[in-house]
């Protein structure tokens, strides 16, 4: 990555974490079952009816990962569903998939102020 590209990332979020004044988490657990296979006790975990065995981790399409451990299932929000976000006035957020950008009049200059 040459030095060009790597400031303008660098730049690019900080100027997503600048305008971006409050974010909460979004994440759930659901504890794990034992099911029987032959003569095995195997811990499984559900989500939205499917059983997945311990160790299996997954990204669902509405943006949730989710990892299932001994004790259970752990799935939290990501992209646009990492948790609720608190903007200035006159900005929004626009959802490309999980993705999102955030759009609105002043953002070129919120960016600009951070390179001076």
């Amino acid at each position: 990555m040459t030095m060009f590209r790597s400031f303008a990332l660098l730049l690019t979020v900080s100027s997503a974490l600048i305008l971006v004044t409050e974010v909460h988490g979004s994440c759930f657990y659901n504890p794990a079952q034992m099911i029987q296979i032959g003569s095995k006790d195997m811990v499984t975990c559900e989500y939205k009816g499917i059983k997945f065995l311990e160790g299996a981790t997954f990204n669902t399409s509405d943006c949730i990962s989710c990892n299932c451990y001994g004790w259970g299932l752990s799935c939290c929000g990501f992209g646009i569903k990492a948790g609720l976000m608190g903007l200035p006035s006159g900005f929004r957020v626009v959802q490309y998939g999980c993705d999102y950008k955030i759009e609105g009049e002043g953002v070129e200059e919120h960016e600009q102020r951070r390179t001076e």
